[in-house]
């Protein structure tokens, strides 16, 4: 075991870095050599790891051109990490990401990668929930541009307690529907899950297109005061 001073360049290291550990105690920064653990696998984690090597066995079988599909595909798509910042995955990476679903699902292996690609959301939208007669229960959109002929998702939720404005936490849904037209009426779908709207309570509705084969649009949350 060696001490370890931090000089003018490192303010503070630890953890492990190849062989050796940096590790803080009572005497200060302290080196050591790296213990190597002895475990022995249970028979889940050899079938993970089994799992994994296929996986990647069956990347290596792809042609050229495969690959160069599922790079393609996973570049047309952003991830976020945990801190909010865009990333995209390398083919590989989406080629297991999917694989491995599969796997878990049951699902039978995908013949070519999936497009990558969201739906386009609605240029602008709205909701109108009054309570008095006649009763209306409403959402409207403009359509993009672009629009297919795909699907419409819809969330619901009322505040989680009586003085709460825009707090809403749990959300029913989604409830898919296809679009006819520039709106909807929700009144069945609300009445089939809560009592009427009350006049002067706040709602939550969140909504977003789905154009398959892309994948669905970003979610429009909206709030609103029950007329």
């Amino acid at each position: 075991m060696a001490i370890f001073r931090p000089g003018h360049m490192i303010g503070a290291i630890s953890g492990d870095l190849g062989a050796v550990n940096f590790v803080q105690t009572r005497s200060g920064q302290v080196v050591r050599k790296k213990l190597r653990r002895v475990r022995n696998p249970t028979r889940a984690q050899l079938a993970q790891r089994a799992l994994f090597g296929r996986v990647h066995q069956q990347w290596l079988d792809l042609f050229e051109g495969e690959r160069l599909a599922w790079s393609k595909s996973a570049y047309g798509y952003k991830f976020q990490n945990r801190l909010g910042k865009p990333y995209s995955l390398s083919g590989f990476n989406l080629f297991r990401k999917i694989m491995l679903a599969a796997n878990a699902e049951g699902w039978p292996d995908p013949a070519e990668p999936p497009i990558m690609q969201r739906s386009v959301p609605p240029d602008s939208q709205g909701f109108v929930l009054d309570a008095g007669p006649p009763d209306l229960y409403l959402i409207d959109w403009v359509n993009p541009a672009t629009a297919g002929s795909g699907n419409l998702n819809v969330w619901f939720s009322r505040p989680w307690s009586t003085g709460a404005q825009n707090f809403f936490t749990r959300w029913w849904g989604p409830t898919s529907i296809t679009p006819k037209g520039n709106s909807l009426n929700f009144k069945a779908m609300w009445l089939a899950h809560w009592s009427a709207a009350i006049e002067g309570e706040r709602v939550g509705i969140m909504i977003s297109f789905w154009d398959p084969p892309y994948l669905p649009s970003q979610i429009v949350r909206m709030a609103g005061t029950v007329l």
